[in-house]
């Protein structure tokens, strides 16, 4: 026998999940623009950050300001709209602002976690520059984006868990 209460909770947890989703897809309908923009400059600039990482060990490419990209012994490196790591930063803002919360923790942990998705992209962009330049072979970058997207929900929990928050919805 199941006690009045404890049905009513539940049905409560459901409305919350909803909830959560309704605000999380609302979140992502403005995705769609993103994935049209361009992101030049950004892409420059993760290009120069990779240029001047692949110094440091000791491979002398040239930057290709027109891709913009890399070239070294004859292979080419382009950083494209997609390396640019803007996906994971807004399923990281998404996320943040799908749950209720207060408002200057989330924009916190929006700028740390933007600066944490930022360095790890340049790392990989350069790790695999130089992978490709070195050895010859290309890494998945599909595993990468992975990487970036678990990296934002990891931030995300660690909010949580800062601010004692047990559930998300």
């Amino acid at each position: 026998m199941v006690k009045k209460g404890v049905l009513k909770k539940r049905e409560g947890d459901y409305f919350k999940i909803l909830a959560y989703i309704a605000r999380f897809l609302a979140l992502s309908l403005p995705i769609s623009l993103i994935f049209g923009m361009d992101f030049f400059y950004l892409r420059f600039l993760f290009a120069r950050i990779a240029l001047f990482l692949l110094s440091f060990i000791g491979v002398a490419a040239d930057f290709l300001p027109e891709l913009p990209g890399l070239f070294y012994n004859e292979r080419i490196v382009s950083v494209d709209s997609a390396c640019t790591g803007i996906r994971s930063f807004y399923l990281l803002f998404a996320m943040l602002f799908a749950f209720r919360g207060d408002y200057f923790s989330k924009l916190k942990c929006l700028f740390f976690g933007g600066l944490a998705l930022f360095f790890f992209n340049a790392f990989r962009i350069f790790l695999s520059s130089a992978v490709f330049f070195i050895v010859g072979s290309r890494i998945d970058n599909f595993l990468w984006a992975f990487g970036l997207n678990i990296l934002a929900l990891f931030i995300v929990y660690l909010l949580a868990k800062s601010k004692g928050i047990k559930s998300l919805i």
